[in-house]
């Protein structure tokens, strides 16, 4: 009978949270401008972060992760930054920090690169989660680049989303390669095949910033890839918390581990 009952408050629970995003307007919600200035400044940190890291990559700190990752696992772990001892608040609004290792086994640093590059195929090498991808400019390091992302958990969601990339060598065998989106608009919902972009107070905040930061050595036998990812996406509604916080949670850290995924089927030709 407990079991039941168990089953039976999470459907509820789902059915609320079904109910409420399809039409409550308290799910809906925007991004403020004190809650885009707590992301860049937390951004910023996680940057300085990275400059000063020594050795290269976490792994070489923590030797049973490495012997984890060489052994074929994806590991991730949560990070966060603190100012003065204190979390970094984002007023009306979740940031989340996570990172992840994966190795490629048997590939060169410049085969990992072209993979990379190869933007026609990402539908095929992150499926299901990027829909859409195309180059939009490059000049040197940098490039501009388009996606279309999907997510069903509970609920679908689509973005459109473009980000600002940017890669450098900085010795023989490592790369480090920057991703900040600049634009992430939910496709609205109803259209066909999630067609048209979402119009305005029609977004519900599952994410509205994203940073990744990669980090790529070499080694004799293929390339340790590491990335760092930290994201921008809604509070949780006053009495929904037991429902949302769940998805809020899963979508960055799930993400990561199937875009390591991903990233490791390109990079193999897989």
């Amino acid at each position: 009978m407990r079991g039941f009952r168990e089953e039976l408050r999470r459907a509820g629970a789902v059915m609320l949270m079904l109910c409420v995003l399809m039409g409550g307007e308290e799910a809906r919600a925007e991004m403020t401008p004190d809650a885009s200035v707590a992301f860049d400044h937390y951004a910023a940190m996680v940057e300085a972060e990275l400059a000063r890291d020594q050795p290269f990559l976490r792994l070489e700190k923590d030797p049973e992760d490495k012997r984890q990752v060489l052994g074929g696992a994806i590991v991730i772990v949560p990070r966060e930054v603190l100012e003065h001892g204190e979390p970094v608040e984002a007023p009306k609004a979740t940031i989340e920090d996570w990172q992840g290792d994966v190795f490629l086994p048997g590939v060169t640093l410049g085969q990992v690169e072209r993979s990379l590059a190869e933007y026609g195929k990402y539908p095929e090498y992150y499926k299901p989660d990027v829909l859409q991808a195309k180059l939009l400019w490059e000049k040197g390091g940098d490039r501009r680049v388009y996606l279309r992302l999907y997510r069903k958990q509970v609920v679908t969601v689509v973005l459109d989303t473009e980000y600002a990339v940017h890669s450098e060598n900085p010795a023989p065998g490592q790369m480090r390669m920057s991703s900040r989106s600049v634009r992430i608009q939910e496709v609205k919902r109803g259209a066909p095949a999630f067609s048209g972009p979402a119009m305005d107070g029609d977004s519900y905040g599952f994410l509205w910033r994203l940073n990744s930061y990669w980090k790529f050595q070499e080694t004799p036998k293929g390339v340790i890839a590491e990335c760092r990812a930290v994201s921008l996406s809604r509070d949780i509604p006053f009495g929904l918390g037991w429902v949302l916080r769940d998805f809020i949670r899963r979508f960055p850290r799930d993400s990561m581990e199937r875009t390591l995924e991903g990233t490791r089927r390109g990079a193999l030709g897989r």
